[in-house]
This record gives C-alpha cells, sequence and structure tokens, in this order.
C-alpha cells in the first residue's frame, strides 16, 4: 500500500515528545483521519501548537488541496469544536466551487483520542 511505500522509505524523527513515528500508530491514525474526513495534529511538530486540516475536493471527489489551521494549544483546548467545524466548513466551500456536488465524509467530532492529545483536550 502506498502508506507502507512512503512510511518504509523514510528515518522517521520525532520533532516533539508527541510526534508520531510509530508506523503502526501512523496507519491507525491516517485510517481514523480518512474516516472521519479531517485531520488534527496534537502537538507533533512544535509544542504548544495543534493543526486542523480537510480536504478540498474536485469535481470527480478527488483531493486537490487541503484547508488548514495552526493555533496555540491553548485555544486548540477552548475553541476545538468551533476550529474542526470552521475548516471542515471553508473546506467543503472550497470543494463545491471546484464543482464537487457530494457529501463530505466523517463525523464532526474526533474517533478516540491518543494518550498524547490529553494535553490538548
Amino acid at each position: 500500500d502506498t502508506a507502507d511505500d512512503y512510511l518504509g522509505a523514510r528515518h522517521l524523527v520525532p520533532c516533539t515528545p508527541y510526534t508520531l513515528v510509530d508506523r503502526r500508530a501512523i496507519k491507525q491514525d491516517l485510517a481514523e483521519t480518512r474516516q472521519r474526513g479531517y485531520a488534527v495534529q496534537l502537538e507533533e511538530l512544535a509544542v504548544g501548537c495543534c493543526c486542523v486540516a480537510a480536504p478540498v475536493l474536485d469535481a470527480d471527489g478527488a483531493t486537490v488541496a487541503s484547508i488548514g489551521l495552526s493555533v496555540p494549544v491553548e485555544r486548540f483546548r477552548a475553541e476545538r469544536r468551533e476550529l474542526i467545524r470552521r475548516c471542515r466548513e471553508t473546506a467543503a466551500r472550497a470543494s463545491r466551487a471546484l464543482g464537487f456536488t457530494g457529501r463530505t465524509a466523517g463525523p464532526q467530532e474526533e474517533l478516540r483520542a491518543r494518550p498524547s492529545s490529553r494535553r490538548a483536550g
């Protein structure tokens, strides 16, 4: 599978104590991201920073871009649901502008929180 090929060809170095470097954990996170319809990154690149991203789809439903935002962990704790909602809505508007007429996948909330996400929760 593409994720195995990509991950297998790289030495994964953590940027923070919360960076996912275990290949199984990364694949699990990717599967959950696909199912819920957006990505959440909880202090994985920089301590104190959380990110949300949602795909922008073209008329055929293919991902052609993404919309993302990064905020301090304190803001993410306070506004998590609103930030996710706004990111997804913005990506959906961009998708509609590109001719996408379907419904974006995934529930509004994350499926589960990893232990590292407790600081941001």
